[in-house]
């Protein structure tokens, strides 16, 4: 039986450790640690030090109650940015009934009363692009998941698209990697100058709903979360909704690179493209959870590129509640603690030929590779810090597969597939120039 070991370091500067390294590129910066130290080690980001859990057995101590919590774990940037009392900080009762309430939003009944606007919005920019010729689509994308997921969370006009709001939540959302200095003209005051009016227009929609006394619409979450109980009767608070609506606008963001390397990756295999299109074709009428899900290659394509793609590389932050030992390493209590999501989905132990995008990897059941299928957390929905909108984010890439593929198809000229870094989420560094062309519908 090999001896238990201290956790390895990370190599940092003086003062201010690895926190450089961290916000210029967290996903590139944990990969590298983890090829060096091992798939649990230790690195100082601002004035804590921090264990590092990446694999599925290391990430899966990391998601362990009895060893970390995440009360109390994030920055106070981080915290200041999304809330404090947002459901990512909160711990044991408080979180069990946010996430209780927040996962009523999320049923296969509710997702599928989503669908007509899902289905809306993505046709009216499939439209719009088949008529643009060669374009940047990355940025597009970013337009259209935008405009779907205010009309979700805040009743916005589906059929209309919102620049200003878009750019604000993009302001807003550079404060989370940025330097957290709060002066003027830092890109820090700047996000928090954002967040506040991000803010404000959650809160008016929140009001409006509130004083509007429509019965459920069933294409609003936000009505969802409204009409949302506890078995004793307990439900959100008009400032818990405000909070968790401005959580969820963050946490959606990484859907935009999700559908992007999609698109990429089917615009750089014309066979996939077709192999993909031959089975979409098959439905016809309204998309429904139902149909999406009975589609198993676009259903592997889909997982693929949330596996293959480094869309989100970390999660919040936790604390070690208790020294325990993961790996052979021993993990002190009190640490910061993080689970390292890209690097876990690229671990090469668990996903042979790593770097390769392979579908078929999911055509069988595999429990390890099971494990470590970690983009959006890992754990129970119920019980774990697993993103509540998980399969809402997973039938947004199928309905995109779907309603692009039946009419339309799409090249791309040379250019680099490289993901951005230094992000909240990764997509295409290019831009993701392409060429998206109307079709005759084939009989």
């Amino acid at each position: 039986m090999s001896e238990l070991r201290d956790m390895p370091r990370a190599t940092g500067l003086p003062l201010v450790g690895n926190t450089l390294q961290f916000l210029k590129d967290p996903g590139a910066f944990m990969a590298a640690s983890a090829r060096a130290h091992g798939n649990v080690f230790e690195c100082r980001i601002l004035r804590d030090r921090v264990a590092c859990f990446v694999g599925p057995e290391a990430f899966t101590a990391f998601l362990d109650d009895d060893n970390v919590t995440r009360s109390g774990g994030s920055p106070p940037h981080l915290q200041a940015i999304f809330h404090p009392a947002a459901v990512p900080f909160l711990a044991d009762d408080a979180f069990r009934r946010r996430k209780a309430l927040l996962m009523q939003a999320f049923t296969k009944e509710a997702i599928n009363g989503y669908m007509p606007v899902v289905e809306r919005v993505m046709s009216r920019y499939g439209k719009r692009w088949s008529t643009m010729g060669p374009m940047s689509w990355a940025e597009s994308i970013g337009s259209m998941s935008m405009s779907i997921v205010r009309a979700l969370f805040i009743e916005a006009d589906p059929d209309s698209d919102d620049p200003e709001f878009e750019a604000l939540f993009a302001a807003a959302s550079k404060g989370i990697l940025s330097v957290p200095i709060d002066l003027p003209f830092t890109t820090y005051r700047r996000a928090l100058r954002a967040r506040d009016r991000v803010r404000e227009r959650v809160a008016v929609a929140v009001d409006t709903a509130r004083s509007s006394g429509k019965e459920l619409e069933e294409t609003s979450l936000l009505a969802r979360l409204r009409a949302a109980r506890t078995e004793d009767g307990d439900k959100l608070s008009d400032e818990e909704l405000r909070i968790e609506l401005f959580h969820f606008f963050g946490a959606y963001a990484a859907v935009v690179g999700a559908l992007s390397f999609l698109a990429m990756q089917l615009g750089r295999d014309s066979a996939l493209q077709e192999a993909v299109r031959k089975e979409v074709r098959s439905l016809d009428g309204p998309l429904t959870v139902d149909a999406l899900l009975g589609l198993p290659l676009t259903g592997r394509v889909c997982k693929e590129v949330r596996r293959a793609q480094p869309l989100v590389p970390v999660t919040f932050f936790g604390v070690v509640k208790r020294d325990f030992v993961c790996e052979g390493v021993r993990v002190p209590k009190d640490h910061k603690a993080i689970g390292c999501i890209a690097s876990t989905l690229q671990d090469a132990r668990t996903f042979p030929d790593a770097a390769a995008f392979d579908p078929d990897r999911w055509r069988e059941s595999n429990e390890k590779q099971e494990s470590a299928w970690v983009p959006h957390g890992g754990g129970a929905h119920a019980t774990a810090h697993r993103c509540a909108g998980e399969a809402l984010a997973d039938i947004m890439m199928k309905a995109f597969a779907v309603l692009m593929l039946r009419d339309l198809e799409w090249t791309l000229p040379e250019q680099s597939y490289a993901p951005t870094t230094g992000g909240l989420f990764a997509m295409p560094k290019s831009g993701l120039l392409a060429h998206v062309k109307r079709l005759d519908r084939a009989p």
